[in-house]
């Protein structure tokens, strides 16, 4: 039993999808299961008066290890059975799932709830959405509800509870300046950022085509700006360290402009 929860809590692969349909599938990994993303790559982060979107991929293996009776033996994946009830979802995001909630039937020990069934060997999706409001801000931790129906042996059914805890939204106000797009683009880049998690420093890594003036912004999770500074670049790579000593754990925005464009990425600190 304890192998299916190490399962839904540990076997994970990482993804971050923006602005993508919910397709099964449309994430697939070399392995027999999965939720993503993972607790390290978590949710997009969200910026007030947007758009969001984030899109949970789950793929449901057909058989894994639990211990029965005292030994380690094999057990047939019947259903990963998950509730699309999100603890901790703001009222102004929406979640919508394929494939498609199957209706509660009362009297059955499955079903006390519209749910999303995932069969076992097979996967699903489930695509959260809406508009963020305006002066928004702030860190939403939210809890998946999962169960997995098992057969162990041929014979017998188990069912375990495990919930997904460790995501949450970050949302910032503002994310950027008012009046640069947030673009990828071509006249510069961020190559890297590492380590990330940073306990003590991290470093940026980014390339320009030009030399010219950037500036960049670390914001919390609250749209406070913790650091605004400028550097001159050089044609090629260019390096920015920073000091994360002062900063409390949690989950950062980095700002990277050159006064025209934005490139935005997420810096974690867990000391």
């Amino acid at each position: 039993m304890k192998n299916v929860i190490l399962f839904l809590t540990t076997l994970l692969v990482s993804t971050q999808l923006l602005n993508a349909q919910c397709t099964p599938g449309a994430e697939t990994k070399p392995l027999a299961g999965y939720i993503i993303p993972d607790s390290a790559t978590n949710f997009t982060v969200g910026c007030a008066g947007q758009p969001y979107e984030q899109i949970i991929y789950i793929k449901a293996p057909k058989d894994t290890q639990v211990s029965y009776m005292g030994m380690n033996v094999s057990a047939t994946i019947d259903s990963f059975v998950v509730d699309p009830v999100i603890v901790g979802l703001p009222n102004y995001l929406s979640v919508q799932t394929v494939p498609g909630l199957t209706p509660a039937a009362p009297g059955t020990p499955k079903s006390y709830y519209d749910r999303l069934i995932i069969k076992g060997d097979s996967m699903a999706c489930m695509r959260i959405f809406g508009n963020i409001p305006a002066g928004t801000s702030g860190s939403f931790p939210l809890v998946v509800s999962v169960r997995a129906y098992l057969t162990v042996i041929g014979l017998v059914q188990q069912d375990t509870a495990a919930n997904v805890n460790y995501y949450h939204i970050d949302i910032m106000n503002p994310c950027y300046p008012a009046g640069i797009s947030q673009v990828e683009n071509n006249s510069f880049n961020i190559a890297s950022i590492a380590p990330n998690p940073a306990t003590t420093e991290t470093q940026v890594r980014f390339t320009s085509n030009e030399v010219e003036e950037y500036s960049y912004r670390l914001v919390n999770s609250f749209g406070q700006v913790i650091m605004d500074k400028k550097i001159k670049s050089n044609t090629g790579m260019n390096i920015i360290n920073i000091d994360v000593n002062s900063l409390s754990d949690g989950t950062y925005l980095f700002n990277l402009s050159n006064g025209k464009n934005v490139i935005n990425r997420k810096v974690f600190i867990n000391k």
